[in-house]
């Protein structure tokens, strides 16, 4: 038998390995792990920022509760907001040192309550630490703090987010 006699008997067998496996691998998806959670969340509205930091955190919970499609106009629930930051030496500046390390901590205190009964659902208190370099050069110094500030503001977002997500009803 000649290799391309065996070449012509294997086609039929490899065909059909081709489909199988095709099939199989039409199965498959890939999907988050935990599934999308904006889509299925009633709307909230959330007050007006008082300042910087607080408006990074409104609009990142905005974000994350539309899926990027901004806050909806009739809401089921109203988040009522307050954020703060304090940035602070962690360790003394000696008197060679160029710089410092600090951290920069933001506080937030929300409720969560139903639009048309004004019932309180959630309040909590949640804080974020970003760790931050303390230079000696003043714009340098304002530009970690500030870079700071919006690391903690995201991630206090994201604890916010979760807690909205795991107590309002679908």
């Amino acid at each position: 038998m000649s290799s391309s006699d065996q070449f012509a008997t294997r086609i039929p067998g490899l065909a059909v390995l081709l489909v199988v496996g095709a099939s199989l691998l039409a199965g498959c998806q890939v999907r988050p792990l935990h599934g999308t959670v904006a889509g299925s969340l009633p709307a909230v509205k959330i007050n007006p920022a008082d300042n910087r930091t607080e408006q990074i955190v409104r609009d990142e919970i905005i974000f994350r509760l539309s899926g990027g499609a901004g806050e909806a106009a009739n809401a089921a629930y109203v988040l009522d907001l307050r954020v703060d930051e304090r940035t602070q030496n962690v360790l003394p500046t000696g008197r060679f040192n160029d710089s410092s390390a600090g951290r920069t901590i933001v506080r937030a205190s929300y409720s969560l309550r139903s639009a048309s009964t004004s019932e309180i659902v959630l309040q909590g208190n949640r804080q974020a630490t970003s760790l931050v370099d303390l230079s000696n050069q003043d714009f340098a110094r304002l530009r970690a703090i500030e870079d700071a500030k919006e690391r903690g503001a995201r991630a206090l977002a994201a604890m916010i987010f979760a807690d909205i997500a795991a107590k309002i009803p679908r």
